[in-house]
């Protein structure tokens, strides 16, 4: 497929993939399409310090996939091996090699979410923003999430959720189907982390916690 004009990318862990995320992607296709585009990219980070991810990038992808092919959006979906610091060599490599433009190209546009709580502080989400990608002029569009959710508006108090419930076989599943009801994960995501409740035991952000 041949992008018409504007080179559109989104990005993010999605991990864990929630309807916040499902809501902003939806309207990264909606803005796609207004620009005439018959897909954008989609990059999925697979390296990020300030995070402990639960889910794989294959299990990621695998969501996110499935989540499209429901919602009929077209998107190339890209895993992001390496940090995406600013004047990185590697990134711009990496970023050239998935895209097809250098991630300092003028035709490049990146749309990406907002909390509505953090709307008022949009010009340090793009100072933030700008600081990350080492792309000053770059052009961004924030969307903002139509889901308003203080208890499950992150991926990371889903997964502290779910790590409550983690001593229990049983609590877990239950969290799962919880979550699942309440539409705040989708079905994929939710066969994906019936498996995981040791694997989220394990994670060292959590046992870090348990043991101050």
């Amino acid at each position: 497929m041949k992008e018409k004009g504007i080179v559109i990318v989104t990005a993010g862990s999605y991990d864990i993939l929630h309807r916040g995320h499902r809501d902003v992607l939806k309207q990264v296709w909606n803005l796609a399409q207004a620009f005439g585009n018959s897909f954008f990219h989609t990059l999925v980070w697979s390296v990020n310090p300030s995070k402990v991810y639960l889910l794989t990038p294959k299990e990621r992808v695998y969501i996110i996939k499935n989540f499209y092919i429901s919602e009929g959006i077209k998107s190339n979906i890209h895993i992001f091996p390496v940090l995406y610091e600013e004047h990185d060599p590697e990134a711009d490599k990496y970023f050239k090699e998935l895209i097809g433009l250098s991630r300092y190209d003028s035709n490049l546009l990146f749309i990406t979410g907002i909390k509505e709580e953090d709307v008022k502080s949009f010009q340090v989400k793009l100072n933030k923003f700008h600081r990350n990608s080492g792309i000053e002029s770059a052009k961004i569009v924030f969307v903002v999430s139509g889901w308003v959710n203080p208890i499950f508006n992150s991926s990371s108090k889903i997964k502290e959720f779910l790590y409550k419930h983690a001593f229990s076989h049983k609590a877990y599943l239950e969290a799962i189907e919880f979550l699942l009801k309440e539409d705040i994960i989708d079905t994929y995501t939710a066969n994906i982390l019936i498996n995981c409740r040791i694997r989220l035991l394990n994670m060292r952000e959590f046992k870090n916690k348990r043991s101050l």
